[in-house]
C-alpha cells in the first residue's frame, strides 16, 4: 500500500512550532477550504489570520509487506513513530528512505487583518 500526505508546519500564536497531517496533497485552494470549513483547522486559521506562514510538504509513501498501513489509522501511526523517533533520536518519519517528498509550497493569507 502507498499513501500521500501532507505535513503542514506552521507557528502558532504563542511562538510555538505546530504541525498538522492531512490526507493527500492539498493545493493553496484546498487548504482554504480546510481553513474555513473544518474544525480541527481553528488554531491554524487563528494563526494564519495573525500572519503565519503555512508550509505545507507533499510526501508519498511506498509501504510493503510488514509496512502496511491502514488509511483510517495512518496519521496515528506517523504521530507514533515521530515519538518514538524523538526519543531515540533518530530521523522522524518523513526522513525514512521510503518516504519521497513530493513538492512543496508556503502560503500566507494576504490582508488577512484587513478582512
Amino acid at each position: 500500500m502507498s499513501l500521500l500526505f501532507s505535513e503542514i508546519t506552521y507557528k502558532g500564536c504563542d511562538g510555538r512550532q505546530m504541525k498538522l497531517w492531512e490526507s493527500g496533497h492539498p493545493d493553496e485552494h484546498d487548504l482554504r477550504e480546510l481553513l474555513q470549513y473544518e474544525a480541527r483547522y481553528a488554531a491554524v486559521k487563528e494563526a494564519a489570520w495573525n500572519g503565519a506562514v503555512l508550509h505545507v510538504r507533499h510526501y508519498y509513501f511506498r509501504g510493503s509487506g510488514g509496512e502496511w498501513l491502514a488509511e483510517q489509522d495512518h496519521i496515528s501511526l506517523i504521530d507514533a513513530y515521530d515519538e518514538l523517533a524523538q526519543k531515540y533520536g533518530i530521523p522522524g518519519f518523513t526522513r525514512r528512505k521510503d518516504v519521497e517528498l513530493q513538492g512543496e509550497y508556503k502560503f500566507r493569507l494576504k490582508n488577512a487583518k484587513a478582512q
